[in-house]
Formats: C-alpha cells, structure tokens, sequence
C-alpha cells in the first residue's frame, strides 16, 4: 500500500498540468505533520494552508483544518490569507465573549 504522499505524486507525474488538493484535519496528536513534510519534500511549491481552533466540544480531536493544493491557482495564496485573517477575527471576538482563549494560525 503507497503512503498519500507516495500516491499524489503519482497524480502529479501522470497529470502534469493539474491541481492537485488535499484536505486534511489537525487533531490534536499532530499525526499530520509527517505527512505534509513528505508532500512538502516532493513539491516545495505547493501551497499549505492550515488553520486551528478551539475543540467543539470537550475530548473532541479535531482542532484544525489544513489543506495542501500542487501547483495552486493564481490569487489562492491572497484568499488563504484572508481566511486566516477572519478565522483569526472569530477567534478573538469568540474569546472575548467567553473569556476563553482558543489557538489559531
């Protein structure tokens, strides 16, 4: 069985004009980070975009979201940017309410 990096590849070799995305969670044990070092070995220029939140719930896994895009389409880099400036403005304007702190990148 290949890795998910191993099998992208392979797309990206077979489908060289095309973008390739990967969406992918962050829990908390960050299982994800071997994985995107890997990817991004293969293609330094790849685009990698993740964000972090607080849990939905207590024990819940998930605190993130990321995702990884090979050869990203022109202005997606401005768009990521900005959605980490407002995931960010929730983050905190969410704090503020609760009194809470959540991490956010």
């Amino acid at each position: 069985m290949r890795s998910i990096p191993e099998f992208l590849a392979q797309i990206r070799r077979k489908w060289n004009v095309g973008i390739v995305i990967l969406w992918y969670p962050i829990l908390r044990e960050p299982r994800h980070l071997g994985m995107v070092r890997a990817l991004q070995r293969e293609d330094p220029e790849a685009l990698c975009h993740e964000v972090t939140f607080g849990s939905v719930r207590p024990g819940h896994g998930m605190i993130g979201s990321g995702m990884w895009v090979s050869r990203p389409p022109f202005g997606l880099l401005a768009e990521t940017e900005r959605l980490s400036r407002c995931v960010q403005a929730l983050a905190d304007s969410d704090s503020q309410a609760s009194g809470d702190r959540r991490e956010t990148s």
